[in-house]
């Protein structure tokens, strides 16, 4: 009975879909955008994918458009070139920039961020302005703001915080990392965990294992190393050079 209803109520969107297309078209702005956006599954949907929506869409089961800016709500939704506003989806997918809200189980970026991003898989191609949550979380170009989640990882520099079991950024850290293990290029600020890496140190770091090549502050753990001095490069407890 309830397999019925569904296939029923499928049926009628994907009907309602083409009686109200060819009424819409004719209310469409001249631009190429419109107000609103209704899919059944891409491309059976109010407009065309290549369609811009400034305003509402609605997706079903997945819709597609060029660029989107208002309320994105559906199963799949999928922008491919520049989001703002709000996008909510169990697979929320940007090809261009975001400027606003990804909440989602998939939410994903093909440009930077600049808002926020929560998401059991969050990626940002770019670079994130904001903030950044989720299990997975991960910044190609960099963080400018707070990035957290089970696994956060950036392969450009961090200027903010970062937080996880796993906590990695490539480049530069300028801000804290907190988290089991901590990994940067560069730390000029503070790492806290168990166990916490870096190249080279400007600042602090506090676990149970400490380690760079380079420090110019304080270490304070169970054991600190620092490779690149002569004498003592493995210190309990407390190790201070500047």
């Amino acid at each position: 009975m309830q397999r019925t209803a569904l296939m029923a109520a499928l049926m009628m969107a994907t009907l309602v879909c083409g009686s109200v297309r060819a009424e819409t078209e004719a209310a469409a702005a001249p631009d190429g955008t419109t107000p609103v956006q209704l899919a059944l599954f891409n491309p059976t949907q109010l407009y065309d994918a290549g369609r811009d929506v400034h305003g509402l869409r609605l997706n079903l089961l997945y819709g597609r458009n060029a660029a989107m800016t208002g309320f994105d709500l559906g199963i799949a939704n999928r922008v491919d070139g520049d989001f703002s506003g709000l996008g909510v989806g169990l697979v929320d997918c940007v090809g261009g920039n975001v400027n606003g809200f990804q909440l989602g189980g998939l939410v994903h970026s093909g440009g930077d961020l600049d808002g926020y991003q929560l998401g059991l898989l969050a990626c940002v191609e770019g670079e994130v302005s904001g903030y950044q949550v989720g299990l997975l979380s991960f910044a190609k170009r960099g963080v400018d703001g707070g990035q957290e989640g089970v696994l956060a990882c950036t392969k450009g520099d961090l200027n903010g915080w970062q937080i996880g079991v796993l906590a990695h950024t490539k480049g530069s850290v300028e801000g804290v990392q907190v988290g089991g293990l901590n990994c940067a290029g560069s730390l000029a600020g503070v790492q806290v965990g168990v166990v916490n890496h870096a190249k080279s140190v400007s600042g602090l770091q506090v676990g149970v294992l400490n380690l760079t090549r380079e420090l110019s502050g304080l270490q304070i753990g169970v054991l600190n190393v620092q490779t690149e001095r002569e004498f003592w490069k493995v210190l309990p407890l407390v190790n201070a050079s500047w």
